[in-house]
């Protein structure tokens, strides 16, 4: 598939000696810690996209977002308890949620999509304030302070969405009940080791959002205090306590319920918001992805969102000894996935971080089939593989072109697009992108068409 022409005009530039576009984003000035934090993974370069297929792609996930977070009274009459059941959720985790659960979930999430060339397709939906990569926004801003770069941007009329911005925007709207129409406080709250591990992630996180005038704090979840219904760092009151804290983590302690017990009681007692709920967690479930995608359940869906997700999403199916559709027929499961593995990917149904993935065309045929028989409970889900458009990218250091496959990390907000967080794997790598693979990291330019 041939790339575009803003792509194909980069690289051509790139090549030329001496050229600033070569390194570029690698060399732009950055806020001193993004800089710092991000130097060894960003890519020489950003993405480039048609404005029409970043349009296209928020149109539909604004439709999948409705329907996803709309299946508690679509398909369980607004029964959250069975919806949990119906996402193979565990008692326990499903009592977690409920402690605070409204069954409604925000705008905030992170679609994970591949570009085949013809638009964006949608292969993991992450909903919650737990996002990863909203930092990434600064790049834009540092290429633009490239004057070739910025040469280029004008020629070929590109712009760029400032993640960090859009982020401000959804804070100062969380933070409205408590704050009087002042900027809120923030407090990042994480689980206990989380900010050691990576100090330097979250405090460019810091320093994006302090550009935009946000303050904000860094918490282990056990350094928060609730004094008469508000949540406190040290002396410093915190407005709005942005969740990054996981379900995952609060299960892996036996008191985990208790520990985040004073941020519930803050938020409950109106005087800090928590962003967001970890209900959020239940929406992103792959589970929901197979909701959408299974005909059996496409009548609680209106004909717009019904033909969004058919242009989004590809075929996804639970992992069940069981008859379902595919390709027009009436097929076992099971069997299909063992005549098909070559184009199916594998993946836990509740996993992050691409853990316990496969690919099958990376598989081994014993595997592949130990893991079906093994997982045919729900606990895993297929999905038809998306073949990406391959991406040329010039190795600054020695010219050499590198094909590359990017997963374009789409955020989206009550206002809309909000930036990109792309993931891209060089030549040789493994098709599973996890936060310990790749090449690196780049952001999104688009292009007027």
């Amino acid at each position: 598939m041939a790339v575009n022409h803003v792509t194909r005009r980069y690289v051509e530039q790139s090549a030329g000696a001496g050229s600033a576009l070569r390194d570029a984003g690698r060399t732009a000035p950055f806020l001193p810690t993004f800089g710092n934090s991000f130097n060894l993974v960003l890519l020489p370069r950003p993405m480039f996209l048609a404005q029409s297929v970043v349009d296209t792609a928020t149109a539909d996930l604004n439709l999948v977002h409705d329907a996803i977070t709309g299946l508690p009274d679509r398909l369980f009459d607004g029964d959250l308890r069975r919806y949990y059941a119906g996402l193979n959720m565990d008692a326990r985790s499903a009592g977690i949620l409920l402690r605070t659960a409204t069954g409604r979930a925000p705008r905030y999430a992170r679609a994970d999509m591949i570009y085949d060339g013809t638009g964006l397709r949608l292969v993991e939906y992450n909903v919650g304030s737990e996002l990863g990569g909203l930092q990434l926004g600064e790049m834009g801003r540092g290429l633009m302070q490239v004057p070739e770069f910025r040469d280029f941007a004008q020629a070929h009329q590109l712009s760029y969405q400032d993640s960090a911005a859009e982020v401000a925007a959804v804070l100062r709207r969380a933070g409205a009940p408590v704050t009087g129409g002042r900027d809120p406080v923030v407090a990042v709250v994480e689980w206990t080791g989380q900010i050691p591990a990576a100090p330097g992630l979250y405090v460019a996180f810091q320093e994006v959002m302090a550009a935009q005038g946000i303050e904000v704090l860094l918490a282990d979840v056990t350094e928060v205090r609730n004094r008469d219904g508000k949540l406190y760092l040290g002396d410093r009151a915190i407005d709005v306590a942005l969740r990054y804290f996981m379900l995952a983590h609060v299960l892996s302690r036996p008191d985990g319920a208790e520990v985040i017990e004073p941020i519930l009681r803050a938020h409950e007692d109106g005087g800090t918001v928590l962003f967001a709920d970890l209900e959020t967690t239940a929406f992103a479930y792959k589970d929901n992805l197979v909701y959408l995608s299974d005909p059996r359940y496409r009548q609680v869906y209106s004909p717009a969102e019904a033909a969004a997700i058919d242009r989004v999403l590809p075929w996804t199916r639970r992992v069940l000894d069981e008859v379902t559709e595919a390709e027009g027929t009436r097929v076992k499961l099971l069997d299909y996935c063992v005549a098909r593995q070559e184009s199916l990917v594998l993946k836990p149904h509740d996993g992050y971080a691409a853990v316990g993935t496969f690919a099958g065309w990376e598989t081994s045929a014993q595997q592949w089939r130990s893991i079906l028989d093994d997982h045919a409970d729900g606990s895993y889900i297929v999905q038809h593989r998306v073949v990406p458009q391959v991406e040329p990218m010039l190795d600054p250091d020695t010219a050499e072109m590198l094909d590359c496959v990017p997963v374009y990390g789409v955020f989206l907000t009550e206002r809309g697009y909000a930036g990109m967080f792309n993931r891209v794997q060089g030549p040789g790598r493994t098709a599973v992108i996890s936060g310990l693979s790749g090449i690196g990291v780049t952001n999104t330019f688009t292009y007027p068409g």
